[in-house]
């Protein structure tokens, strides 16, 4: 309690300037469905952040087919970036995510590989030594959602791609030790698990029932699909809750399909995922990210207090206040793994 009442004496309001923050995203249709080019519309609704996104799309293909074949794309790339293999190593990143698809007989093995590969091209530049990269993990299929995603993965170089909870978990634990500290999932498919059991209980108001998400049997909608895509993605890059945003009028449907129950309701629903996900966020009481936990992250988070940053907002109620602190403190106290 001391040390709450300690952090809110030193509460002064300030102001803060946009910071830069590039992503790059490669994969396929799904990670075109999480829309790159709406994100600065969004996180600039939450951060003062000046983002830029580039792209390499490569429809229907899998991470090992966009190496093998780097110039061949379905979306035009990003001016002045290019194709996967100029923009990863001719540039500065501060985050890349990857999307692993089953399709052309993709297999784990291929997957690791693929990562690497582009990672190590990554780091040809010196500024993305320090770069996040993120396993952008898709969704299974419609007609078969349940039984794809809850399905057992054997750990084996010769499995299947798998869309499933499993299969991504295992793909983390191969490549995380080779980025000690700068890997992260981006969870979109847990987000989607997760609604679907919401919408089954009637507590996602304005959608009935979980196809309302899909506009196929593999892409989601454009308008509610798309934008948890999207929302999540930026959640977890940011680790910001989402709560308060809307949907820029350029994407998702200028926003027409939303009522406020409904952006409430998939905002809580995808946080609740990014937040409980041990491979999303890094350990939050970490603030300045030097991997320990001191008197410097008090510091850096009484910087975001005072900027109203929504990284202080810590219960992720929209506001900030004295219950943030606490939160705050709690999880100072609690320290990482």
């Amino acid at each position: 309690m001391r040390a709450v009442l300690i952090l809110c004496s030193a509460m002064l309001a300030g102001d803060a300037s946009a910071e830069p923050f590039a992503s790059f995203h490669v994969g396929n249709s799904l990670t075109w469905d999480s829309q790159p080019y709406a994100m600065p519309g969004l996180i600039g609704q939450l951060q003062p952040v000046e983002q830029t996104s580039g792209v390499h799309i490569y429809c229907s293909r899998p991470l090992i087919d966009i190496w093998n074949d780097p110039t061949n794309t379905c979306i035009d790339p990003t001016p002045p970036f290019g194709v996967v293999i100029d923009a990863l190593p001719g540039h500065a990143w501060d985050a890349v995510t990857f999307q692993p698809h089953s399709s052309f007989g993709s297999r784990l093995g291929d997957d690791v590989a693929a990562i690497q590969l582009m990672t190590a091209l990554a780091e040809q530049h010196p500024a993305n030594t320090g770069a996040e990269y993120f396993i952008y993990a898709g969704w299974p299929r419609l007609s078969d959602f349940e039984a794809t995603w809850h399905a057992d993965v054997v750990d084996d170089d010769a499995t299947r791609t798998t869309l499933s909870a499993a299969y991504f978990d295992i793909l983390f634990a191969r490549l995380a030790p080779s980025y000690p500290g700068r890997l992260r999932v981006v969870p979109v498919g847990w987000v989607l698990d997760e609604l679907r059991v919401r919408i089954a209980r009637g507590a996602v108001p304005g959608i009935a029932t979980f196809d309302r998400l899909y506009r196929d049997d593999i892409h989601v909608s454009y308008d509610f699909g798309r934008y948890v895509a999207s929302v999540t993605t930026v959640a977890t890059l940011f680790e910001t809750p989402p709560q308060g945003l809307v949907s820029p009028a350029d994407f998702f449907g200028g926003g027409a399909a939303f009522t406020n129950d409904l952006y409430d309701a998939l905002h809580d629903a995808i946080w609740d995922v990014v937040a409980s996900h041990p491979h999303a966020l890094r350990c939050r009481a970490d603030v300045n990210r030097d991997g320990s936990t001191n008197f410097f992250d008090v510091s850096a988070y009484l910087t975001l207090f005072r900027a109203a940053d929504r990284q202080a907002d810590f219960n992720a109620d929209g506001r900030l206040d004295f219950f943030d602190v606490s939160a705050f403190v709690a999880d100072l106290a609690a320290g990482c793994p």
